[in-house]
């Protein structure tokens, strides 16, 4: 199918700019499996840590769980003012903001900013979208970067929650 110009245009500039975050060495494609969770460990499970242990979602897992997930975490950068999660949409993601400000629109159709999540901010959860990924219900509110600057979010996909959860049952 052709899509409009416009259209393939934001899909140039998206990989563009993720390959521009490659290109600086933040991504760890192809490692050998070892590496892969060495450095996954190195580079989030501080930052997984200090955000997991004092939310109400991960409060009492074990070590190795927060291990195991910190491995299977991606990240994402966005554009100023991308949006990453529709009110409406069922959650297939639960988000780390782990650099940047995400803001939360309103719920009605003026698309205000209702809350800023900010990594910046140590006693604030910079998790998002946790009650549609758990309980499997749609959003209640659109999530977008700030306009003025990009965000980078540590992803964690259902289907890795699931594999996660298959090896953790108890968790």
């Amino acid at each position: 199918r052709e899509l409009p110009p416009s259209l393939v245009n934001k899909i140039l500039t998206y990989y563009e700019f993720q390959f521009s975050k490659i290109r600086r060495g933040s991504a760890h494609i192809k490692m050998p499996r070892a590496l892969s969770e060495k450095v996954a460990n190195k580079r989030f499970r501080r930052f997984v840590d200090s955000n997991c242990l004092r939310h109400f979602c991960f409060h009492g897992c074990e070590t190795n769980f927060l291990s195991a997930m910190t491995c299977m975490l991606s990240e994402l950068y966005l554009m100023p003012g991308e949006e990453f999660m529709r009110k409406g949409d069922v959650a297939r993601e639960l988000c780390f903001v782990a650099d940047g400000v995400v803001q939360m629109m309103g719920v009605d159709d003026k698309k205000e900013v209702k809350k800023e999540i900010r990594s910046d901010i140590a006693d604030q959860s910079t998790i998002v979208g946790e009650i549609s990924f758990f309980f499997g219900i749609p959003h209640m509110q659109t999530g977008r970067a700030s306009s003025d600057a990009e965000v980078k979010l540590l992803v964690l996909s259902q289907d890795d929650s699931e594999k996660l959860l298959g090896q953790y049952p108890e968790q």
